[in-house]
């Protein structure tokens, strides 16, 4: 799972930086609200999931990211 999220996020935000599971979207990456919103629509096509935007709010990390994928 992480190794697909590494590969939506390096191809919709062209990030090249080292991804783990502690990396945080914006104070690591920088990625805007825009952004957010791409990445999330690529992880939801490509996982065959909704993510809510309560939900969504409350995901910071990469790992938080893993955690609501694996509900």
């Amino acid at each position: 799972m992480l190794e697909k999220i590494i590969e939506i996020m390096q191809d919709v935000c062209e990030i090249e930086d080292e991804i783990t599971p502690e990396s945080r979207f914006a104070e690591d990456f920088g990625i805007s609200s825009l952004e957010m919103f791409k990445l999330m629509t690529e992880i939801e096509d490509e996982f065959d999931v909704t993510i809510s935007t309560r939900k969504l709010q409350k995901i910071r990390t990469v790992g938080d990211l893993m955690d609501e994928l694996s509900k």
